[in-house]
């Protein structure tokens, strides 16, 4: 594990590196820990030339949680893009899953010199949040802390002693996450700014947008904020690629499914220093 202090919020970012070769920074979604999301991924024999850079976000998984934080998209970046200067990388390959591509876009349009592919895995690109973020910030912040949050982790607590997996598993990764930050990653994600999108659409690096292919727009009956209409991806040069076999999870879902369309996304070399 490293770590990496950030003297503007008195907290230290922490990541993980798993393996060597062209980087690749991945970025977890909501509140989660990198590691939980990315570690098969990292660790499959088919990205052994690959060194993973998996960042957790102030507020989730290992790294600290200030009380400052306002841990909107453009906040998050600002502390992703110190890590990469700090480890001395620019124009990496970054792959951002669910809120992961959102602060990915974020990073692209703040940084341009520190991305030079952009792989956006159902990440929001317009305003209103998904199903999940919009359940967390529905009832406002003192809601959510003052009853909501724990009712959610009450909720996943007794379906995971229950055998839920899937239950367990968001149990697991949402217990250490700090309520507060939580509640604002979810509010980020719902009060996207106008522009957004645009300004995602009018990038000039290379961007391709995974779909799983549960949650596909072709699935689910038309587009919504994490799943824009492919064709309009493809109008802005945007590459939309779907993963069979899963959902919003991806590799998560079905990581043997997963594997193939990663491998055929990163087949072109993006230049990463």
């Amino acid at each position: 594990m490293h770590a990496l202090y950030i003297p503007a919020h008195d907290a230290f970012i922490r990541w993980h590196e798993v393996g060597s070769g062209t980087p690749l920074v991945c970025l977890p979604g909501l509140s989660m820990p990198a590691m939980a999301g990315f570690l098969g991924l990292a660790t499959a024999p088919e990205f052994a030339d690959r060194r993973f850079i998996l960042i957790d976000y102030l507020g989730s998984g290992v790294s600290d949680a200030p009380k400052d934080f306002d841990a909107s998209p453009d906040a998050h970046a600002e502390t992703v893009a110190a890590v990469l200067d700090h480890l001395g990388l620019s124009h990496v390959d970054l792959f951002g899953h669910s809120m992961g591509g959102t602060v990915g876009i974020a990073l692209a349009l703040a940084r341009p010199d520190l991305v030079g592919r952009l792989i956006v895995g159902e990440g929001n690109v317009t305003n209103g949040g998904g199903a999940f973020s919009l359940r967390v910030a529905g009832d406002g912040k003192d809601a959510f802390l003052n009853g909501g949050y724990d009712l959610l982790m009450s909720g996943y607590r007794e379906k995971a002693m229950a055998g839920d997996a899937r239950a367990g598993f968001f149990y697991s990764v949402w217990s250490t996450a700090d309520p507060a930050t939580f509640y604002s990653n979810a509010a980020g994600l719902v009060t996207l700014p106008v522009g957004f999108a645009e300004a995602y659409f009018a990038m000039s690096i290379p961007r391709v947008f995974l779909y799983g292919a549960y949650s596909h727009p072709d699935a689910t009956g038309g587009p919504s904020p994490d799943t824009p209409d492919p064709d309009l991806l493809r109008r802005h040069g945007i590459t939309p690629m779907t993963i069979p076999d899963v959902g919003h999870g991806m590799m998560r879902d079905n990581l043997a499914s997963f594997i193939p369309v990663f491998q055929e996304v990163l087949a072109v070399s993006s230049g990463a220093s």
